[in-house]
């Protein structure tokens, strides 16, 4: 397993590789909202899209601003 997590590239490709094998466990839970890896990994797709629709491209830099709970 670790030489498959070793060959993933990019941060998006690990919701995917999780949600192939375990698509019910849950990956993330705030307080009630509770996703699966395969919603993660639906969601990162979906803002991946989103993001190459309005010209972000391989090797451009993404920053995220978020406040801690």
């Amino acid at each position: 397993m670790k030489s498959e997590l070793a060959e993933l590239d990019r941060i998006s490709d690990y919701p995917t590789y999780w949600a192939a094998r375990h698509p019910d466990r849950e990956a993330m839970v705030l307080g009630d909202l509770r996703w699966t890896y395969a919603d993660l990994a639906r969601y990162v797709d979906l803002y991946a899209r989103a993001l190459w629709a309005n010209g972000l491209r391989r090797g451009d830099r993404v920053a995220v601003l978020a406040t801690a709970r």
